[in-house]
């Protein structure tokens, strides 16, 4: 069974809790840093939530 609450906090941990998660927003996304190489391109890093 899941759950609707997601648990949050803020980044220094001073203040947690929980919110209903259909009222969650992220302001955030994943970002790739790509290369291209000689046969085509090359992932070099992942920055999920940049």
């Amino acid at each position: 069974m899941q759950s609707n609450w997601a648990k949050v906090s803020t980044f220094d941990k001073k203040l947690k809790g929980f919110v209903k998660k259909d009222r969650l927003y992220f302001a955030a996304d994943i970002t790739l840093n790509i290369q291209k190489k000689e046969n085509g391109f090359k992932i070099i890093a992942v920055a999920p939530y940049d």
